[in-house]
């Protein structure tokens, strides 16, 4: 599980006791097994998960964005770990973009990976129910683990598709648009 207080990214932490913050392990009586806190410095962490690479057990995660820009990989990263909770790959976000915290699904032996990325500055208005520019969260990208490169982005903006289409929800500056 990954605890977090709220999803924005603060310099000051909210929590009572440092490193309640990031990937957490417990085992089925509720045990503190394993904390990964340290790892990311105290941020807030997405989607932890576990992937197969032959027999073995792997984990990945979305370290969340910052506010101190400041910082190494201020807008997050997407980060594999392996069977000894080891950093081994630590992949920023596609063109410097800020990590989308909605899925990074690892497969293909830990080769490949899917992951949501934003579109940037849309103007909406009234026929789609939303007025203003911001971002919409419609592209889904398949990365090569490896280098973090781009092998395949589909956009539904681009495929023709508009948010009418979808179920939208609003958050912040971000419009989700979900389509069938």
């Amino acid at each position: 599980m990954t605890p977090y207080t709220d999803l924005g990214a603060f310099p000051d932490r909210k929590e009572y006791t440092p490193l309640q913050v990031g990937p957490h392990i417990y085992d089925g009586d509720g045990n503190l097994v394993w904390s990964g806190a340290y790892l990311d410095g105290n941020r807030n962490t997405h989607d932890f998960r576990t992937y197969q690479v032959g027999n073995k057990s792997y984990i990945s995660y979305i370290s969340g964005e910052v506010s101190e820009h400041h910082q190494d990989l201020a807008n997050g990263s997407y980060v594999l770990m392996d069977d000894t909770y080891t950093k081994f790959r630590v992949i920023p976000p596609y063109n410097n973009d800020v990590t989308n915290i909605h899925e990074f699904q690892v497969f293909d032996e830990g080769r490949k990976a899917l992951m949501f990325a934003y579109h940037r500055n849309v103007t909406f208005n009234d026929t789609e129910g939303f007025y203003g520019t911001g971002y919409i969260n419609d592209c889904i990208l398949e990365i090569d683990t490896a280098t973090g490169e781009k092998d395949f982005e589909w956009c539904a903006l681009d495929g023709g598709i508009s948010p009418k289409e979808g179920v939208q929800a609003h958050y912040a500056d971000v419009l989700y648009v979900l389509w069938s």
